[in-house]
């Protein structure tokens, strides 16, 4: 099954635990950057329904995935990246645009008035979806660590395979890179160390090779 198939269950999750007031800022703020969100949720639930996690972990999944981002709906974030599309962005820039990480912690926390695992996932995911994941990184926190390594995954296969509002599969030389290039990448990223969820290891290379067939197929 696609994960388009899962677009409406995460976007369900996403309000029943966010509220529909922090749905529509977003919404409003910025829908590309919400669709590319919810996009990842779905990526999320669809390689935890592949190897067979149930219900809860695919919600915490569609959860973190679906808010990875949200730091990005700060005003600053939304005037730097409204001005940087199709440029290199300088050393200050790219400080400001790496607080998304931490805006977004903080934002998905203050959205948490008791203990909601989801959210808690969401904002840990938040924190660290932009990390160089390494053994050491999962002995020193939590089983969160395995999902926000996952999100990574999915946030970095939308964005440079499905994500038609961006250009991120133009290279910095100007070639235009096509879902085999991309997915060759993302198979030397990834492969050598996957994601690791509640002691199972994420078989990367079949869903990087899975997404990428479909980028190949418009589908």
């Amino acid at each position: 099954m696609s994960h388009r198939a899962y677009y409406e269950d995460v976007f369900a999750s996403a309000l029943e635990v966010a509220g529909p007031e922090f749905i529509a800022y977003q919404q409003n703020t910025d829908p590309n950057t919400f669709d590319h969100q919810i996009a990842t949720g779905a990526m999320t639930v669809e390689v935890l329904a592949l190897h067979g996690f149930d219900a809860a972990v695919r919600r915490l999944g569609a959860v973190a995935g679906a808010f990875h981002d949200a730091g990005k709906y700060h005003p600053q974030i939304q005037e730097l990246m409204a001005s940087g599309e199709g440029r290199v962005f300088s050393d200050a820039e790219r400080t400001l645009m790496a607080t998304h990480a931490q805006k977004g912690y903080d934002r998905i926390l203050g959205l948490d008035s008791g203990y909601i695992p989801e959210l808690k996932t969401a904002a840990f995911t938040a924190l660290h979806h932009h990390d160089r994941f390494t053994p050491d990184s999962y002995n020193q926190h939590s089983g969160m660590m395995g999902l926000a390594h996952l999100v990574q995954i999915c946030d970095i296969g939308h964005a440079r395979l499905f994500d038609q509002s961006r250009t991120y599969r133009a290279a910095r030389d100007g070639t235009w890179l096509t879902p085999a290039t991309i997915g060759r990448q993302m198979l030397e990223q990834f492969v050598s160390f996957p994601p690791v969820i509640f002691g199972t290891t994420i078989r990367v290379d079949e869903v990087i090779q899975r997404w990428q067939h479909e980028a190949e197929a418009g589908l």
